[in-house]
């Protein structure tokens, strides 16, 4: 606009000294030509310039459009400009819903995750009493991704079983204790139901908000509003004290425990954990079938065959006794107030007396179940029973 005006004044000046005499001299009309000649040389080399600078402006910007998926056959500067920043923000848009829907699979994968844990956590669970339940928990849990889980647990495959970890462990009683569960996970509340009647505590499920007062414990979701000052909250992202992160495990909820229910706490000692069953029999012929049937059914077994070694045995603690009435004999009035002295201090000890073909005329209080001679369902279902 400027370089137009000025000519249009110089043009001016020029058309009036033609007109008007002596109104310019020959060297100013010159002067004015230069002038004129010299700007216009100067405004073009500066508009060629400009021109140059923007078409390379241009083609930067179509390079961006391009690489942002975008074209433009527009000329204009300003509105390629306009468009590279359309583009951009359609592309930080577009990352924005990445970075959500990222965030989206991998919360979904960490609760396919925890879901496969707790499923085989339950399955370690398992065994011939409770493989109907597990299943039927297992397919209501994750019907589309678990198939034949019921062939999977019948299947004789080497799979770690952690449903009898307890015998050999130093774990205490909280006997009497009651603790609610306030969960709508099936699996979760399988473990825990499993776990705690480990620890010999009365469990009840809750699927809402009750009132809790009657219970020493609450083992709530965190999703629940409670206020009870005896709650374990299950949470997926805390990880310190009154609250177990999923996926749980048996030592962190043991320690949860020993802190709300210290005044049913009762210590178990090593030794009444230590052993299964007893055998001592009237005969080596009666002894081998019974320890051959107990060693099926149970881990920590013992046959003796004299009163010197059974009496022995009886400081071992074992949960089950099975002994003959021929071989109490010997010394038997020593025998039974031995037992019945186990039996005081240990009342869950369970007795069997084998009395045969014999006419029992001794005092017997001290045995739980008096047989002639029992079958092996019989003595499988006493095992399964008490140990």
């Amino acid at each position: 606009m400027f370089p137009s005006l000025f000519n249009i004044i110089l043009c001016g000046i020029l058309i009036t000294g033609l007109y008007v005499e002596n109104f310019l001299n020959q060297v100013t009309f010159l002067s004015i030509l230069i002038a004129i000649l010299l700007f216009n040389t100067i405004s073009f080399f500066a508009a060629l310039i400009r021109a140059k600078n923007t078409s390379k402006k241009l083609a930067i910007l179509k390079e961006i459009l391009k690489s942002l998926g975008a074209n433009s056959n527009n000329l204009d500067l300003n509105n390629n400009l306009k468009l590279v920043v359309d583009e951009i923000g359609k592309v930080k848009q577009k990352m924005i819903s990445s970075q959500t829907h990222s965030e989206y699979l991998q919360d979904c994968l960490i609760k396919v995750a925890k879901s496969f844990r707790n499923i085989s956590k339950t399955l370690s669970f398992s065994n011939e009493k409770n493989l109907d339940n597990i299943r039927e928990l297992i397919e209501k849990y994750n019907e589309e991704n678990i198939k034949n889980i019921y062939s999977l647990t019948k299947v004789a495959i080497p799979y770690e079983t952690h449903y009898d970890d307890f015998n050999g462990d130093l774990n205490p009683s909280f006997s009497g204790a009651n603790v609610a569960i306030l969960n709508d996970d099936c699996l979760e509340n399988f473990l825990l139901e499993t776990i705690l009647k480990q620890y010999e505590i009365n469990v009840k499920i809750f699927n809402n908000i009750n009132d809790f007062s009657s219970f020493a414990c609450v083992i709530a979701d965190e999703k629940y509003d409670i206020t009870t000052k005896n709650a374990i909250f299950l949470s997926d992202t805390y990880n310190k004290e009154g609250f177990l992160k999923r996926p749980f495990d048996k030592i962190r909820l043991k320690k949860a425990l020993e802190n709300i229910l210290s005044e049913y706490k009762v210590d178990v000692s090593l030794k009444e954990y230590k052993n299964d069953v007893l055998v001592f029999l009237d005969n080596d012929i009666q002894s081998n079938y019974v320890f051959h049937i107990a060693n099926a059914h149970a881990k920590l077994n013992k046959k003796v065959d004299s009163i010197s070694a059974f009496k022995k045995e009886l400081d071992e603690n074992y949960k089950i006794i099975i002994i003959g009435y021929t071989a109490m004999l010997y010394d038997y009035e020593t025998l039974k107030s031995k037992i019945n002295s186990i039996k005081n201090t240990k009342p869950n000890t369970f007795v069997i007396l084998f009395v045969g073909e014999n006419h029992v005329k001794t005092n017997t209080d001290f045995a739980d179940l008096i047989i002639k001679d029992a079958t092996q369902s019989q003595i499988i279902e006493v095992i399964k029973k008490h140990t």
